[in-house]
């Protein structure tokens, strides 16, 4: 999820055959690709949908987390299964016109937009690999991800070098199920991890608030995040939420690439 011009931009798949896990691996693969659609929501600050386009085709149809450069909004569409392909795609956001950027081979779930270097970095399956593009997709780093604490499920740039992540982890042994979420701040150059911190709140569904997509900015008293946890067929719907942090009093928002 991102925000451009008061309007978000939520990608969401819509599955129509479920995969299912193999008890050996076929073709490199530890389950079937599964059917689906993939779609990009337009939705205006009231929560109305304005517009929306289909992405993806044939086995990649899951959008990721999406970014905005300002223009357009990057969107990954993979095949729904790890180590798998994608194709990276630029929604224009005014037009909604849709274009393929590059392919990756690897599950990308989530994409953010380097505003300082124009630089791409994505996120793999679980991320567990952080990768490096520039715009054309060739690709400058690929780095395991150092941290076990959660598999991102979104990201976007917060500050100067700085990637902000939320995502989700299910605990084993006794609290098999349970859900932990959380918010992490790495960094994009060399992905140094920075903070990371635990959510405890939960959704109208139970979820964890950072189980979905998520948007944060700055701004002068702090961070909004925005998140949207539950999905279409649960008890209240997808409920989009906002939560305010206030981190310093009068606090000028940071914007410089330094």
């Amino acid at each position: 999820m991102t925000r451009l011009d008061g309007r978000f931009y939520l990608s969401s798949v819509e599955v129509l055959e479920p995969t299912v896990r193999r008890d050996r691996c076929v073709d490199g693969f530890d389950r079937s690709p599964g059917t689906g659609v993939g779609h990009l929501f337009v939705i205006d600050e009231d929560g109305r949908c304005a517009a929306h386009v289909r992405l993806g085709e044939d086995d990649q149809y899951h959008p990721g987390g999406v970014d905005t450069d300002g223009t357009d909004i990057w969107v990954p569409v993979a095949q729904y299964r790890p180590d798998s392909q994608s194709t990276i795609y630029r929604v224009n956001a005014s037009t909604l016109a849709v274009s393929r950027a590059f392919e990756v081979a690897d599950h990308i779930g989530a994409i953010a937009v380097d505003p300082c270097s124009d630089r791409l970095h994505g996120l793999s399956w679980g991320s567990r690999r952080l990768y490096t593009w520039a715009p054309d997709g060739t690709q400058i780093s690929v780095r395991r991800n150092r941290s076990h604490f959660i598999d991102y499920q979104d990201c976007q740039f917060l500050a100067p070098h700085h990637v902000v992540a939320g995502g989700i982890a299910l605990l084993d042994g006794p609290s098999q199920g349970l859900e932990l979420g959380g918010i992490a701040l790495f960094d994009a150059r060399d992905g140094r991890i920075i903070h990371e911190l635990p959510i405890g709140h939960r959704s109208s569904a139970g979820h964890t608030l950072t189980r979905n997509p998520m948007h944060v900015e700055e701004n002068e008293g702090g961070v909004r995040l925005w998140v949207a946890p539950d999905d279409g067929h649960e008890v209240a719907g997808t409920e989009l939420l906002a939560f305010d942090a206030i981190l310093r009093p009068s606090r000028p928002a940071a914007s410089a690439c330094t």
